[in-house]
């Protein structure tokens, strides 16, 4: 990267308005436009529903597809994560894959995903909870069942409450299932409960989380709910099980 480009993105970073974040990030961009943080920091900083945004995160993919031609094509020469010089594109792919959902393109989204993940198997990013639930939204249930399957060890609630929803839709026992998920989260089946009771409601997600805590399960419910609502009886068989198990 130019010195100058470096220069502007840490003078961005540490703004203290967004009208200045943009002003360094454009800037940094017109002086090296393979400045690729700049892109993720211009495209965080305009409004959710700016056209602009999809573009900048484009560019800059293809711009740094570009420029890492060669271990794209061969991601087991290149750690993408922990070498800094990658992970600028690393966190841009990572943005274009939840702008295209958001904007509605919901196989772009989920083929940037899958190519995180195979430039980073480890994923350090959380990648495939985000493929969890968006596997689930479309119906994709046998690559939802090879994803959980390359993961054995996750203990993430998304994890494990998928593995319980895939056993109830194929119609296996759920109770070892049902154990590990509550272990992992007791809170999830009253607010998918509560979420699925009301699917026109728009909820707010919590960010930062507990994990285990009822935050964490108020932003499972909400990011899983279009998987859970292509399951018919899958929530209410939950609820009926969880409250079995702990005696209420």
């Amino acid at each position: 990267m130019m010195p100058g480009a470096a220069s502007l993105i840490a003078r961005a970073y540490d703004a203290r308005t967004v009208r200045t974040r943009i002003k360094h990030a454009r800037a940094a961009i017109a002086i090296d436009p393979d400045a690729l943080d700049a892109y993720v920091l211009l495209a965080s900083s305009l409004d959710d529903d700016s056209p602009e945004r999809l573009t900048l995160l484009r560019e800059g993919a293809a711009r740094g597809r570009s420029a890492w031609a060669r271990e794209v094509a061969h991601p087991d020469t290149c750690d993408f994560w922990l070498d800094h010089d990658t992970r600028p594109f690393m966190r841009l792919l990572h943005l274009l894959a939840l702008e295209l959902w958001e904007t509605g393109d919901t196989a772009g989204a989920i083929a940037e995903a899958e190519g995180l993940l195979r430039l980073n198997p480890n994923d350090n990013q959380g990648i495939r909870e985000l493929l969890t639930d968006w596997y689930g939204a479309v119906g994709a249930w046998d690559a939802l069942r090879a994803l959980l399957a390359r993961y054995p060890d996750d203990w993430s609630t998304s994890h494990h409450y998928a593995r319980w929803l895939l056993a109830f839709r194929d119609g296996q026992p759920t109770a070892d299932a049902l154990a590990d998920a509550l272990e992992v989260n007791p809170h999830v089946p009253r607010f998918l409960a509560d979420l699925l009771a009301r699917p026109d409601e728009e909820g707010r997600f919590a960010g930062f989380v507990t994990a285990g805590g009822a935050d964490e399960a108020h932003d499972y419910a909400q990011s899983a709910r279009p998987a859970w609502a292509k399951v018919p009886g899958a929530v209410e068989r939950l609820v009926r099980d969880a409250a079995t198990r702990s005696g209420s």
